[in-house]
C-alpha cells in the first residue's frame, strides 16, 4: 500500500469481500481497497457442510423431499460459483480485462467498469466508483436510471452473446450472473455509469456458450427437444457422451415448469443426481441471460427480440450440417415466440 494513505471509512460488505475507502496522497484520490473477510474461505465451507447437513435430514421425509429434493443436487455448482471470489490473483486478471470490454459509449451514456489498479496478496486497489448507487437514482430520478441502465445492459447482453464492438473476437469471453443495480452507480452530469465488483464473472469457453445457449432455448421451448436432449447428451455435462445422460421424458417434465429460472435449478438437479455436471461458466451465462431478461422488463428493454434473432441466426447458420434438426429447432422458435419478437417484423 502507498505511504500516508488515510483510511476514510467502509463502504460496504459483499458475500466474500470488504470495500474500504480510502486517501492516496500519491494520486490525490479517493480509491477503493478490496479486502477478503476474514476468515471468510473456512466460514464458507463450514456454511456449505451444515447446509448439506441440513438438506440431509429434510429430505429423508417424504415431504421435505418433494419440497427441497431438488437442493442438494445444486450446492456443488453454488459453491463452486462463490468460491471464484476466493482466487484474488484470477478476480484481478478478469477484472483487468473486462474493464477494458466494458468500457464503452451508448448513445450520450458512458459504460466504464472501475480500474483495477494493483493486487497485492489479497488485497485489490481500484478506482472509486463515481456519482450515486443506481438503486438510489431509480427512486429520486426513475427516466435517469432507465436511460443509464439501458446503456449499462445494452453492453452486458452484447458481451454475453458475443455480439457488439467489443466481442468476443477482440477479448476474451466472460460470463457473468451478478450484474445488477447495487453494483452500479450513476454520475448524471458526466453522463457515466460506473460498474463494480465482476468476482464471480468467469471465463467461458465456445463449448460452455453453445451448452448455455442450448439450456436457454430448451427451457423457453424455443427448440425441438429430440434436439436438444441429444446435443444435451453429447456434451461435456455428459460423463460417458457414449450413454445418453438424459431422455426427452425428463426434459418434457422440467419444460413445463412455467418460471425458465426454477426449470434451469431442476434441470441442474437432475444433471448432478445422474452423475453429470453442467459447467460452471455456463450456469453464470444462463443466470447471467436471465438477470438481463428481468432487467430489460424492468426498464423498458426487453431482449427477447434480440435473443430470437441470435437463436434464429443459429439454426440458419446449423442447415448445412444439420438441415433437418435446425429446421424443427427454428419452427419451435417461431411457434413459441409472438410475431412482434420475430427476427425481421
Amino acid at each position: 500500500m502507498p505511504d500516508g494513505i488515510r483510511i476514510l471509512g467502509i463502504k460496504g460488505f459483499g458475500t466474500a469481500n470488504a470495500g474500504i475507502e480510502y486517501y492516496n496522497p500519491r494520486t490525490r484520490k479517493n480509491e477503493i481497497l478490496s479486502m477478503p473477510r476474514d476468515n471468510i474461505k473456512n466460514i464458507t465451507a463450514n456454511d456449505f457442510r451444515r447446509l448439506r447437513n441440513f438438506l440431509t435430514i429434510v429430505t429423508a421425509t417424504p415431504e421435505g423431499a418433494a419440497l427441497l429434493g431438488f437442493a442438494p443436487g445444486l450446492l456443488g455448482t453454488i459453491e463452486k460459483s462463490v468460491n471464484l471470489e476466493f482466487d484474488r490473483p484470477q478476480v484481478f486478471a478478469n477484472h483487468k480485462e473486462i474493464a477494458k470490454i466494458l468500457n464503452q459509449q451508448r448513445g450520450d451514456w458512458r459504460v466504464k467498469m472501475v480500474d483495477p489498479y494493483k493486487l497485492d496478496a489479497d488485497l485489490i486497489r481500484m478506482q472509486k466508483a463515481l456519482g450515486t448507487p443506481a438503486r438510489l437514482v431509480e427512486e429520486s430520478h426513475p427516466s435517469v436510471y432507465r436511460e443509464a441502465m439501458r446503456a449499462a445492459s445494452g453492453v452486458m447482453t452484447d458481451h454475453l452473446l458475443r455480439e457488439g464492438p467489443k466481442s468476443w473476437r477482440t477479448f476474451r469471453f466472460f460470463a457473468d450472473s451478478d450484474f445488477h443495480n447495487g453494483q452500479a452507480f450513476i454520475d448524471a452530469g458526466k453522463k457515466t455509469i460506473y460498474l463494480i465488483d465482476p468476482g464471480q464473472s468467469v471465463r467461458i469457453s465456445k463449448e460452455e456458450y453453445q451448452i448455455g445457449k442450448t439450456l436457454v432455448r430448451t427451457l423457453s421451448d424455443t427448440m425441438d427437444v429430440n434436439n436438444a436432449v441429444r446435443m444435451l447428451n453429447a456434451s461435456s455435462i455428459n460423463p460417458n457422451p457414449k450413454v445418453p445422460l438424459f431422455t426427452v421424458d425428463e426434459v418434457k417434465v422440467i419444460q413445463k415448469i412455467p418460471d425458465p429460472i426454477e426449470g434451469f435449478f431442476k434441470f441442474l438437479s437432475l444433471a448432478s443426481s445422474k452423475g453429470g455436471e453442467v459447467p460452471v461458466p455456463t450456469v453464470q451465462w444462463v443466470l447471467g441471460i436471465n438477470r438481463q431478461r428481468v432487467l430489460g422488463e424492468k426498464i423498458g428493454q426487453p431482449i427477447e427480440a434480440r435473443l430470437a434473432k441470435t437463436f434464429a441466426w443459429d439454426s440458419v447458420k446449423g442447415m448445412a450440417l444439420r438441415p433437418g434438426g435446425c429446421a424443427k429447432d427454428l419452427i419451435a422458435l417461431l411457434k413459441r415466440l409472438a410475431p412482434e419478437t420475430l427476427p425481421g417484423r
